[in-house]
């Protein structure tokens, strides 16, 4: 991985919001990015050229799912955006976090292998809707993790709620 690749500070944050909730739309990340639920043309047309430039250089890459399912692409991480984003972020394997977050502090992500990172592709509809539940905790700076974090074992049988919020 080359350590040389400069990146302005709105598409690392892009990329870290890629890693944290795995796939999103433009739209999604522009209300994580702006911290807001109301979104301007302007935000949108922001993201979408980000994202553009970050698929360009092969950090991201873009899912068009069937248009009943989602009338937008889903972006996510490529393998090379995510191990930027691991050395970046001094993740190494072995590393474990609890992964909760709030708009009050930074994310903080543990080590997960590049095939845990990628989207649910075939329910693609239920993890959009999912996506938009945490990315309201966020606005709304309620404290929540996603199911990466959220799985755990109990009595031999893996527990793997969508995500979990502190109320």
């Amino acid at each position: 991985m080359r350590e040389d690749i400069a990146i302005s500070s709105t598409k690392f944050n892009i990329l870290k919001w890629l890693s944290y909730y795995r796939g999103l739309t433009a739209d999604q990340l522009a209300k994580l990015i702006y911290c807001t639920n109301l979104i301007t043309v302007s935000n949108s047309k922001s993201m979408y050229n980000q994202l553009k430039k970050l698929e360009d250089i092969g950090l991201v890459k873009r899912y068009r799912a069937h248009p009943k399912i989602s009338k937008f692409s889903i972006y996510y991480l490529s393998a090379k955006g995510l191990e930027f984003i691991q050395m970046k972020l001094n993740i190494w394997e072995g590393i474990r976090e609890e992964g909760w977050i709030t708009n009050q502090d930074y994310l903080k992500l543990g080590y997960f292998k590049y095939d845990t990172y990628k989207p649910p592709f075939k329910q693609m509809t239920h993890h959009l809707f999912v996506v938009d539940t945490l990315i309201t905790c966020y606005v709304n700076d309620i404290c929540h993790r996603n199911n990466l974090y959220a799985s755990r074992l109990s009595d031999n049988i893996l527990l793997r709620p969508d995500a979990e919020m502190k109320i």
